[in-house]
């Protein structure tokens, strides 16, 4: 273990000569260069401390003691508690992408201990950095040629919000519209490319000494996205191809729609408005087409088209069951159970053991799948984390009306692709429209099983 933590600052002594010399002769600005080289090996200085008493701690603690024994589980408990805080105040006295980084993990219910999730979510969203206005100013200047007061009538410095990566200011145009303006963190652009390689080093060195950990994938995540709802996102990803990868509540608002029509009750109807369009992915139509067809296999429990198109997508013949659990996060047995609301979590205690439990026994099954997935299905399933949190903050959880809406615009996507193979044979525009036909009944049935079964859940006793 000394040894290997002899190789780790070895190895951070090399990443921070080699990344002070990149930021001296990549960078016009000669000071910022110089806080490059002096920020960047103390980070990283961090980092490898960290990781090395993390994994140190992981070794001595459980060693010698029989796996699965009351002991070990104890002491597992008291590790994972250790290194989730460990992990937590290096993600705050680093900031800027280790903030995103810390907030990603508190979302990783089917990865990581429960121990970090708490910790990470009880935490990441309340400390997040605050540019002074002096800095604000200066990212003005250098993006915008000008500062604030001279491109908006008014813009008040005191900002509405502060997340991990950038904050938001109101602001009124010269045409008197009110704006919201989010303004990235200046220490984020000076330091963003030293950080994701000092935690590429970081996790690649803990990948080698435990093969079993391995979030390599987690790192190109990081390094690709640094730089009522379910519906919309559907159609997005379904359809479109072109998603919001970013959906926290934070990042939605709802309001009455701009029009003059009122609906019987005398009320306007609701409008979804999207906020932060800084990170978006478009799917291309086989990997949509694909996606689509899964979905509509996971919410209508088709076995054969959960495992044809979980291949299709990278999960390999002997991971595409675990893949339907990350993606429903439910466990094989209920993802193929046939009834209505077979993919539904009731968010209670019970769920969140079984869940945890299939997380630890089956971590390396997990990394391994993770590693194979392209990079655009990793952020999908960053995607659903955000959404499953936000219909958690709204009804409890995904409700059997969102799986109903998955379920019928993942179909109209698959026939959509089908129809544009552009078969015009008789016999082919026959058969899309037997399809319609037996969706819509199907769709149907599911509806009214999903009104029974209200009813009885309404029903005392």
């Amino acid at each position: 273990m000394w040894r290997s933590f002899a190789k780790l600052a070895a190895g951070a002594a090399l990443l921070g000569v080699g990344g002070g010399a990149a930021a001296v002769a990549t960078f016009d600005d000669p000071s910022t260069a110089v806080k490059i080289c002096t920020i960047v090996p103390l980070r990283l200085l961090r980092d490898s401390v960290t990781a090395a008493t993390i994994a140190f701690d992981y070794q001595f603690s459980l060693h010698g003691l029989k796996e699965g024994s009351i002991e070990w589980l104890k002491a597992r408990h008291e590790v994972h508690n250790r290194c989730a805080h460990r992990l937590q105040e290096l993600c705050f006295r680093n900031g800027g992408i280790y903030i995103k980084l810390g907030q990603h993990i508190g979302q990783l219910e089917y990865v990581v201990p429960e121990e970090y999730l708490q910790t990470m979510r009880a935490s990441m969203l309340k400390r997040c950095p605050v540019s002074s206005y002096d800095q604000v100013r200066r990212v003005f200047v250098k993006e915008l040629g000008g500062p604030p007061e001279s491109i908006f009538a008014e813009f008040d410095p005191v900002p509405l919000a502060s997340a991990s990566l950038a904050q938001v200011h109101y602001a009124r145009t010269h045409d008197g519209q009110k704006v919201a303006v989010k303004v990235q963190h200046t220490h984020l652009t000076d330091t963003a490319v030293a950080d994701i390689a000092t935690v590429e080093f970081i996790v690649n060195f803990l990948h080698w000494c435990f093969p079993a950990f391995d979030y390599r994938w987690l790192v190109d995540e990081i390094r690709e996205s640094a730089p009522k709802v379910s519906e919309a996102f559907a159609e997005m990803t379904f359809k479109h191809g072109f998603v919001h990868c970013d959906p926290h509540a934070a990042n939605m608002m709802v309001r009455p729609l701009p029009s003059n029509k009122w609906n019987i009750l005398g009320r306007k109807r609701p409008q979804l408005i999207l906020l932060d369009h800084g990170l978006y992915k478009e799917l291309d139509f086989a990997t949509r087409t694909s996606y689509a067809a899964l979905w509509k296999g996971l919410v209508f429990a088709d076995v054969n088209a959960i495992k044809d198109n979980s291949v299709k997508l990278g999960a390999g013949e002997d991971l595409y069951a675990l893949f339907a659990g990350v993606l429903t996060m439910r466990p094989w047995k209920r993802v193929i159970d046939p009834s209505v609301d077979h993919l539904v979590l009731e968010g209670n205690e019970g769920d969140r053991s079984e869940l945890q439990m299939y997380a630890s026994q089956y971590l390396p099954q997990i990394s391994e799948l993770l590693r194979r997935l392209p990079r655009v299905i990793l952020l999908m399933l960053k995607t659903n984390d955000c959404l499953r949190a936000v219909n958690h903050a709204l009804v409890g959880g995904y409700s059997l009306e969102s799986f109903l809406i998955i379920g019928r615009v993942s179909s109209e996507a698959v026939l959509e692709a089908k129809k544009m193979l552009k078969k015009r044979s008789l016999l082919w525009g026959l058969r899309i429209w037997f399809e319609q036909v037996f969706l819509a009944a199907r769709l149907l049935s599911m509806k009214v099983a999903l009104w029974l079964l209200q009813v009885k859940r309404s029903l005392p006793g």
